[in-house]
C-alpha cells in the first residue's frame, strides 16, 4: 500500500451536530456527490449529507445520502416531484474507512461505495428544488422527520454539477483536489477550516457553519492590569480542545491597547506572546499567522487536569489595557490519519501523529 496524502476530518457525534451551508446546491440536471466516512457505529438511519423537503410527506428530499441501519448506502431524489430511489444490498462496516459515491446522470441513479458500483436503478426527470439548507451530517427537511445523524468522522466531500463516471471516481478519490476542477460545485477538505466556518475550497463559496460541534467549556478573562494566575476546570483526559484567544494588550510602553494580542506585536506583526500557558508563552496558533482582527486558534490534548493561565508585568501594571478573552471549545477536528490506496482498492488508515505511512504490499 502507497501513502497518497494525509487529511483532517470532521467528527459527528449521532445527535445533534451538522454543518449547514444555506439553500445552495440546487442543481437539476446531474449530481455526484462523493465523501469518505468512518462511522463510530450502524443499527439506526444516519444521513450523510443533503437536502430535505420542507413539508411532510413525500417526496421527503429535494436529494440525500444516508447509511441504512445495516450499513446499506441509500440515495433517494425528488425527480419532478417523485421520490426515486436506489439502496445497495453491499454494507459498509462501522470503524472502517469507506468512500461513498451517489451519482445521478438524467437516466439512471447509481451509488459506488470504495468505487465499486453496489446499486444502479433507472430514473428519469430534473432534480426538484425545495427552500432547504444543504446539511453534512444530519436531514434538513420537515422537523418530524425521523432520519438520524451521522455519527463517525467525514472527509473530503464533494459535489459536482455532473455525473462522474466510475473512472473519474477510482482515479480521484485517493487525491485531493486543486478546486478548480470544471463542474466542481462545492469541496470540503476539512483542513482549513476557521472556528465555526468550514471553506468550501471550491471556486463557488459555499462555506458551511458547524452547528452544536464545539462545545464551550469554559470563558476565562486575562487582564493586563494586575498580576494573573487563573485556571480552568479539569480537562477531560485524552480528548481534543482548542483554545480561542481574542482581545489586545496595551503593555511595555504601548499605549492603549494596540501593544499585542495573543500571538502578535501590533505594530510589526512579530510573533510575541506576553501571557503564559502552563508557565510557558511558546505555543503558538493554527495557523500561526497574523490576524488583523486579533482571533487566534490553539489547539491541544487535555490531560486530565486543569489548564493554567498567567499574566506578570515586572515593569508594574499602571500604564497598561485591555484584556485576552479565552475560550476553551472542545474540538471535533480529526487530524489523525493518513489515506492509503492499493491500485483499484481504497482505504484509509488512524496513523499517530505525522503522516508517514509508506511502503507496499
Amino acid at each position: 500500500m502507497v501513502a497518497q496524502g494525509s487529511g483532517d476530518g470532521l467528527d459527528f457525534d449521532g445527535s445533534d451536530d451538522y454543518v449547514t451551508m444555506g439553500n445552495v446546491l440546487n442543481l437539476t440536471s446531474a449530481i455526484s456527490i462523493e465523501t469518505w466516512i468512518k462511522t463510530d457505529g450502524l443499527g439506526s438511519r444516519q444521513t450523510i449529507a443533503g437536502k430535505g423537503y420542507p413539508s411532510t410527506g413525500e417526496p421527503y428530499y429535494q436529494y440525500h445520502v444516508e447509511i441504512r441501519a445495516g450499513g446499506e448506502i441509500y440515495f433517494p431524489l425528488s425527480l419532478n416531484g417523485t421520490r426515486q430511489t436506489t439502496e445497495t444490498s453491499a454494507t459498509i462496516n462501522a470503524s472502517q474507512w469507506h468512500h461513498i459515491a451517489c451519482v445521478y446522470d438524467g437516466s439512471t441513479i447509481k451509488v459506488y461505495i470504495d468505487g465499486v458500483e453496489e446499486s444502479s436503478s433507472n430514473a428519469s426527470g430534473s432534480i426538484s428544488t425545495y427552500s432547504t439548507s444543504f446539511y453534512l451530517g444530519a436531514y434538513s427537511g420537515h422537523v418530524s422527520s425521523n432520519v438520524g445523524s451521522f455519527n463517525g468522522v467525514m472527509d473530503e466531500v464533494r459535489i459536482w454539477n455532473d455525473a462522474r463516471t466510475v473512472t473519474e471516481i477510482r482515479e480521484y478519490m485517493h487525491k485531493e483536489l486543486a478546486g478548480n476542477e470544471s463542474n466542481l460545485a462545492a469541496y470540503y477538505k476539512m483542513s482549513n477550516a476557521t472556528g465555526i466556518s468550514l471553506t468550501d475550497n471550491s471556486s463557488n463559496s459555499n462555506s458551511g457553519t458547524l452547528t452544536n460541534m464545539f462545545p464551550l467549556n469554559e470563558t476565562i478573562t486575562l487582564l493586563a492590569t494586575q498580576f494573573q494566575d487563573l485556571e480552568s476546570s479539569a480537562l477531560s483526559n485524552g480528548i481534543d480542545y482548542y483554545l480561542n484567544v481574542t482581545g489586545r494588550y496595551g503593555y511595555g510602553g504601548w499605549s492603549g491597547t494596540d501593544g499585542v494580542d495573543g500571538a502578535y506585536r501590533i505594530d510589526n506583526q512579530t510573533e510575541l506572546r506576553v501571557w503564559t500557558w502552563n508557565g510557558i508563552n511558546t505555543q503558538r496558533p493554527t495557523p500561526n499567522t497574523y490576524n488583523s482582527s486579533h482571533e487566534y486558534n490553539f489547539y491541544f490534548t487535555g490531560d486530565g487536569t486543569t489548564e493554567e493561565f498567567g499574566f506578570v508585568d515586572n515593569g508594574g501594571y499602571g500604564d497598561n489595557g485591555g484584556s485576552l478573552t479565552l475560550k476553551i471549545y472542545t474540538n471535533n477536528w480529526i487530524t489523525s490519519y493518513a489515506v492509503i490506496g492499493d491500485l483499484g482498492s481504497s482505504y484509509k488508515t488512524d496513523v499517530e501523529g505525522i503522516w508517514s505511512v509508506s511502503g507496499t504490499s
